[in-house]
């Protein structure tokens, strides 16, 4: 059973302590608390409306599920007993089996202390290992310059853009797909 498990611990740029393990059923209110914030924040991510309490249980059974069935890894950053970033890598079926689609949120005043790099790592180090992954893939708006540049910094190369591929603050903004081999 990986639910909870503790991946490791260590120091973030800001001195906290920073536990990196698997998802468990418990961090529901602290996940919609997450991905709410950053709809709030009004965030370049997929999501533009606030989850319910329903939808995120949902969700995080979903993703328990497909841990324990070595579909998915599903990783947070806890700091403080409160989780503060989340990383998942969803295989992909059939064809594509040896692909992982990857996703990443870190709520906003955790930004910029290496929380997100270190849940990065670990993530992809695990998709090889535990769903043996040979590539990992991600979409990312094209505006988002920050988080295409940590991607690039962990080997992440461009592969393809689509214009216009999302409506955010009024515009139509294209978004990057980028690519890592594991």
């Amino acid at each position: 059973m990986l639910s909870g498990k503790i991946i490791e611990k260590f120091k973030a740029k800001d001195g906290s302590e920073v536990i990196i393990r698997f998802l468990k059923f418990e961090d529901w209110e602290d996940c919609l608390k997450l991905i709410n914030s950053l709809v709030e924040e009004d965030a370049p991510i997929l999501a533009n409306r606030k989850f319910s309490k329903k939808e995120e249980i949902e969700w995080v059974c979903e993703k328990l599920k497909k841990i324990e069935n070595r579909e998915a890894i599903v990783i947070v950053a806890e700091v403080n007993k409160r989780v503060v970033g989340i990383c998942e890598v969803e295989k992909k079926h059939f064809r594509e089996s040896h692909i992982g689609k990857f996703g990443i949120g870190i709520i906003k005043e955790f930004r910029g202390l290496g929380i997100g790099e270190r849940l990065m790592r670990k993530a992809l180090e695990l998709s090889k290992k535990q769903l043996k992954l040979k590539m990992v893939t991600l979409d990312v708006f094209e505006i988002n310059k920050v988080a295409m540049n940590l991607y690039k910094k962990l080997g992440f190369k461009v592969y393809g853009k689509l214009p216009k591929a999302f409506y955010y603050k009024g515009k139509y903004i294209g978004s990057i797909s980028m690519y890592k081999e594991l």
